[in-house]
């Protein structure tokens, strides 16, 4: 995968983008980003992570994520 890049809800939260682009992962290869919760912060929010594979395919795919 190459230039990837990820996108959060527009509720009250505040994430680093800074590592990104990450330029290329391999499959299976993960990242993390920090998340910084505002006060009323829902407990479940989307991140969605877009990609381009190797045929240069865009691709993305949203990640649900509880705390």
């Amino acid at each position: 995968m190459t230039d990837v890049t990820t996108t959060c809800d527009d509720d009250p939260y505040f994430y680093s983008r800074d590592k990104e682009p990450f330029e290329r992962l391999e499959p299976r290869e993960s990242f993390d980003q920090a998340v910084f919760f505002a006060a009323g912060s829902p407990s479940k929010f989307t991140i969605t992570t877009r990609w381009r594979d190797a045929d240069g395919k865009d691709s993305s795919r949203d990640n649900i994520i509880t705390w």
